[in-house]
Order: structure tokens, then sequence, then C-alpha cells
């Protein structure tokens, strides 16, 4: 037996780690920009580990046309 040890959040949890609305989060999603686990048509969750990936792959260190 398989125990499910990650951590699922819901779409406005996500929006609030990523500091966006929760449209922002479902665009994302219908864009192919977030995975996600979907437990029916209305229950549609994310990995905790998959946003905080979401956040380290879009960092910045310095704007690319500042200079």
């Amino acid at each position: 037996m398989s125990h499910y040890t990650h951590e699922l959040i819901t779409a406005t949890e996500a929006a609030r780690m990523l500091n966006v609305a929760p449209r922002t989060v479902a665009r994302y999603r219908e864009e192919g920009r977030l995975p996600y686990v979907r437990y029916s048509p209305r229950k549609i969750l994310f990995l905790k580990s998959d946003i905080n990936s979401f956040i380290n792959e879009s960092y910045r260190e310095k704007c690319d046309y500042c200079e």
C-alpha cells in the first residue's frame, strides 16, 4: 500500500503563495504552466512542491532589459 506524502493545496492557497489572484492560478493551470491534481470536475488541487518549483524557476536575479 502506497502512502501519499505530498502536501496538496487549493488554488486559493497557491494564489497566496504566488501573491496573485486565484483566477491567475486557474489561467496558469489552463495554459499548462502549473501541474495539478483533479479529483473531480470541481475539485482541483496543487502540490505545494510544484508551486515552490514554479516560484524558483520564475526567479530572476536582475532585470534583463534594465541595462
